[in-house]
C-alpha cells in the first residue's frame, strides 16, 4: 500500500515536470517566434552601402569607403565629387586627405626602431634632439610622453606656422615654431590632445634611423603594406589624383552649416607631416589594417603594447601609442580618426572580429555618421 502510494505521489510529480518543461518549452517558441537570425556579412555590407547612398543624396557623404572581411575586400566605392570644379567624382582610388591618422604611421615607425634596439619608450627627447630650443621638452619629456599625449605640449598651429606655412616643408622647419611653446602641466600628470608631440617623434625617427621621416615611412611602412596610393604629397607639385575638400567655414573663419561650400586649400598644410595632413585612399588604409594584423609591421608583442589604451583623451575614448582603443558592445575597435575643415577620415579595426572599415571624406565632418553606422551593424551582431 505504502509503495502503491509513493508510485502514485511520484507519477503525478513526474507528469507535473513534463506539463512544466512542455510550458517552457511553448514559451521560449513564443518568444523566438519573430527572432530573426543574424545578419550575414554580405548583409551588414549592403545596409553600409545602403546608408552611404541615403548620406549621399542627402549631401551629407562626399568620399569612399572600403570594407574588409578577414582580410578580403568586401567594398570598395565612392560618393560625391573630388573636384567641384571640374564637376570630377571620387574615385574609390581617389586619394583623400587622412588628417591625424599620420599619427599611427609615426607610431608603427616608433615601435619598428624599438624592435631594432635604436630607442627606448623612456629616453627623453633630449638624446635625440640636443639642440632643440626648449630645455623643459629636452630634459623632461619622454617619448611615451609624446606617444600618449601626455607631454604638456599643444598644437603647432598659431599665428607663427600661419606666417611660415608655405616654407614648411620637411620636420626640421616645424622645430623653431614648436620650441617656443611652454608646457601646460608636467609631463605625465595628465592628457591632452597634442600635434606638436608628434613633430617631435618625426624628428625622433630621423635621428634614431638616419633616415628623413618621409623616406622612412614610405620606405618601411607604406611599400611593405602595399600602400601604393599614399604619401605626404607636396601640394605645390600639383599631385594626380588628390580630391580637394570642401568646407563651410567662411574665410572670415566662421562656420554656417546652410553658407556655400568653400575649397581649404589655402587652410592646411602643404605638405602632410609626422602628425597628419598626409593623403592615401580607402582601400590603402585597408592594405594597412592587414599589414598590422598579420605581423608585417610590427611584431605581435609590440602591436599590443601600442594598441592597448594607456591615457583617457575623453570619457570612454581611450589612447595607446599612436591609436585609439575604444569597446563598443564587448567589440574591441583600433584605429584612428582624423578631421579639419573639409577633412575627415577614419579607420576601425574590428580587433577581434576582423572586420575593417575605413571612411574618407572630403566635407567636413563627413565620415561621422558612416563610422556610426558601420560600428552599430558590426558591434550590435552578437551571434557572429
Amino acid at each position: 500500500m505504502v509503495i502503491a502510494l509513493a508510485t502514485c505521489a511520484f507519477s503525478r510529480k513526474l507528469g507535473g515536470m513534463r506539463a512544466l518543461i512542455g510550458l517552457l518549452g511553448f514559451l521560449l517558441l513564443w518568444g523566438c517566434r519573430d527572432a530573426k537570425p543574424p545578419p550575414s556579412d554580405a548583409e551588414i555590407v549592403k545596409q553600409i552601402e545602403d546608408y552611404a547612398d541615403k548620406l549621399a543624396r542627402d549631401g551629407r557623404f562626399s568620399g569612399t569607403l572600403a570594407i574588409a572581411r578577414r582580410d578580403k575586400p568586401q567594398l570598395q566605392r565612392a560618393w560625391g565629387l573630388a573636384s567641384r570644379a571640374w564637376n570630377a567624382p571620387n574615385r574609390a582610388d581617389t586619394r583623400l586627405n587622412l588628417g591625424s591618422m599620420n599619427k599611427m604611421f609615426t607610431a608603427v615607425a616608433i615601435g619598428q626602431l624599438l624592435e631594432r634596439g635604436k630607442l627606448s619608450l623612456d629616453d627623453k627627447v633630449g638624446k635625440f634632439l640636443p639642440d632643440f630650443a626648449n630645455a623643459d621638452v629636452r630634459n623632461k619629456v619622454t617619448l611615451r610622453h609624446l606617444l600618449t599625449h601626455s607631454s604638456g605640449l599643444g598644437s603647432f598651429f598659431n599665428p607663427e606656422f600661419e606666417s611660415k606655412k608655405l616654407q614648411i616643408r620637411e620636420v626640421r622647419d616645424y622645430l623653431p615654431i614648436i620650441a617656443h611653446d611652454t608646457l601646460a602641466f608636467e609631463p605625465g600628470a595628465r592628457a591632452q590632445y597634442s600635434n606638436s608631440g608628434f613633430i617631435l617623434l618625426g624628428a625622433v625617427v630621423e635621428a634614431a634611423s638616419g633616415e628623413n621621416y618621409f623616406d622612412y615611412i614610405r620606405n618601411h611602412i607604406y611599400r611593405p603594406a602595399g600602400m601604393q596610393d599614399t604619401d605626404c604629397y607636396d601640394l605645390a607639385t600639383d599631385p594626380p589624383n588628390l580630391a580637394t575638400g570642401y568646407t563651410r567655414v567662411a574665410p572670415d573663419g566662421k562656420y554656417d552649416p546652410s553658407g556655400p561650400w568653400w575649397s581649404n586649400i589655402f587652410l592646411h598644410l602643404v605638405r602632410g607631416s609626422p602628425a597628419g595632413g598626409g593623403y592615401s585612399t580607402a582601400p590603402d588604409l585597408l592594405r594597412f589594417a592587414t599589414a598590422l594584423r598579420n605581423g608585417v609591421l610590427l611584431e605581435p608583442a609590440t602591436l599590443a603594447d601600442f594598441t592597448t589604451g594607456k591615457v583617457e583623451l575623453a570619457p570612454g575614448h581611450r589612447y595607446g601609442y599612436g591609436f585609439a582603443d575604444t569597446t563598443l558592445h564587448g567589440h574591441r575597435i583600433v584605429g584612428h580618426s582624423g578631421g579639419f575643415a573639409g577633412i575627415h577620415s577614419n579607420l576601425d579595426i574590428f580587433w577581434n572580429d576582423s572586420w575593417s572599415v575605413a571612411v574618407m571624406s572630403n566635407i567636413d565632418g563627413g565620415a561621422s555618421d558612416l563610422q556610426d553606422k558601420a560600428r552599430e551593424l558590426i558591434a550590435t551582431e552578437r551571434h557572429r
